[in-house]
């Protein structure tokens, strides 16, 4: 139990080793940009190594989904050469407003080509192994991430142009971890919404991953023990600087909590294992099967038959042959 409440609870910058099933920690962090050097709990001297990469709105005035693959790619292998697991990118909040903080780390004002250029570089990601947050899940267009705002908007416009990003890079590029919004939809904290969490990412789009809040330190809407433990069984998994171990004390025995903290553990170990953090199978990875002493007798056996059936044929067309030549000289 206290090994699954420090999984879910402790995320920040990273999710904690697991002793017990030999889940080492893994390292993420932040820059839709690349990785952001500013991050001081994680990288260390492999920050100096890291690459700056242009905006995302850049990439999105491209147009092009090979540049974002690239970008995928390349990140991927800059995360196995300097030990990053996951990244919180890429963004695909939209933009509404030029004067919009963040604006920088999105790509338009566009749902399609914003969730099209996101699952490219997912995809190229995914491939040499780094799993990628896609932020921020949802309706957090205001500038920095807008802390006790109340987002109000028709389930029509959600659907047609906020969710629409998140929606293809899940489908598409096959994004499977998420990080929430720091906002409330309606009256509900992004974190509690079971129907966006579960019906909408679940249900509807086939997710398979996890969903990790945003830095959620001092919201108490967010990291309170109550709001915990209705968000774990909403839909939510992971907690960034989410607070104290001891805040699932009171639900240890709670069937319906200790299972839901159950689920997020298992979702959490399922995108790590084909990660980087535990050396998991990619796109990339080639399956060798190792085969049983009487299986290689077999093959030996094969290759020998082969050996013995290549050298009759030989022989065969070598007499054919010496044949035909001693038959034309005798003629002549």
């Amino acid at each position: 139990a206290d090994e699954l409440c420090r999984l879910v609870e402790d995320g920040g910058f990273s999710t904690q080793a697991i002793e017990s099933i030999g889940k080492p920690k893994a390292l993420d962090t932040d820059g839709p940009a690349g990785f952001n050097a500013n991050v001081l709990s994680v990288g260390g001297d492999a920050k100096a190594k890291w690459t700056a990469y242009p905006s995302e709105t850049l990439i999105g005035s491209t147009w092009s989904s090979e540049i974002a693959y690239r970008m995928g790619l390349s990140m991927g292998v800059e995360a196995q050469a300097t030990g990053m697991s996951g990244w919180y990118a890429p963004g695909v909040n939209l933009h509404r407003s030029p004067y919009t903080a963040r604006n920088y780390e999105y790509y338009s004002e566009d749902g399609f080509i914003s969730g099209k250029l996101a699952a490219e570089v997912i995809r190229g990601a995914k491939i040499n192994g780094l799993y990628c947050y896609l932020k921020h899940f949802v309706l957090s267009e205001p500038g920095p991430n807008p802390r006790g705002l109340n987002t109000w908007c028709t389930e029509q416009n959600l659907r047609e142009n906020y969710l629409k990003p998140f929606e293809i890079s899940i489908t598409e590029g096959g994004a499977d971890s998420i990080m929430s919004s720091l906002n409330r939809i309606g009256c509900s904290s992004s974190v509690v919404h079971k129907g966006l969490l579960t019906e909408v990412l679940r249900n509807e789009w086939g997710f398979t991953g996890f969903v990790e809040s945003d830095s959620a330190f001092g919201l108490p809407y967010i990291i309170n023990d109550d709001v915990k433990a209705e968000a774990i069984v909403a839909g939510s998994d992971v907690w960034m600087l989410g607070g104290s171990y001891t805040a699932w004390d009171k639900y240890k025995d709670n069937p319906t909590i200790v299972k839901a903290l159950r689920e997020a553990c298992h979702r959490v170990l399922y995108v790590q294992s084909q990660s980087i953090a535990m050396n998991g199978i990619s796109a990339s990875s080639k399956i060798v099967k190792i085969k049983t002493w009487w299986e290689k007798a077999i093959d030996q056996v094969q290759i020998s038959l082969g050996v013995v059936m290549g050298l009759s044929i030989a022989t065969t067309i070598s007499a054919f042959v010496y044949n035909a030549i001693y038959k034309k000289n005798e003629e002549k």
